[in-house]
């Protein structure tokens, strides 16, 4: 998707991706029933975004529209919470016990930059 609304000095950006919400899946070890005394939570919300991409395109940049995308820069994030629908925060599979103290352990969040350089020849 190019990003009209830039002036036209910035004419080079798009942003590409997708971001989806998943709604509860019931409990964390389902079929058994919501029992916080035996470690069993409802599920959670899912929160998911494939990798949502800024593109530069420098070879319109630098050598006009004739030459659109054929070297692209650009850089793209991915991050997921809650992953598969486990509570990042109360899921046993998620969180780790330091005492009495229960913490997330990050195993049920995903996050992850990267970037790169696409050239058509």
């Amino acid at each position: 998707m190019d990003l009209g609304f830039l002036p036209p000095s910035l004419d080079y950006f798009s942003i590409s991706g997708r971001m989806a919400w998943y709604g509860r899946k019931g409990t964390d070890t389902q079929p058994l029933p919501y029992n916080p005394a035996n470690g069993v939570y409802n599920s959670a919300v899912e929160f998911n975004s494939e990798p949502i991409r800024l593109t530069f395109d420098a070879s319109k940049a630098i050598w006009g529209p004739k030459y659109t995308h054929f070297v692209d820069v650009w850089v793209a994030y991915r991050y997921w919470q809650n992953k598969f629908g486990l509570d990042h925060n109360r899921a046993l599979a998620c969180t780790a016990t330091l005492g009495a103290v229960t913490v997330s352990n990050g195993s049920c969040t995903e996050s992850s930059l990267y970037s790169g350089i696409t050239v058509k020849f």
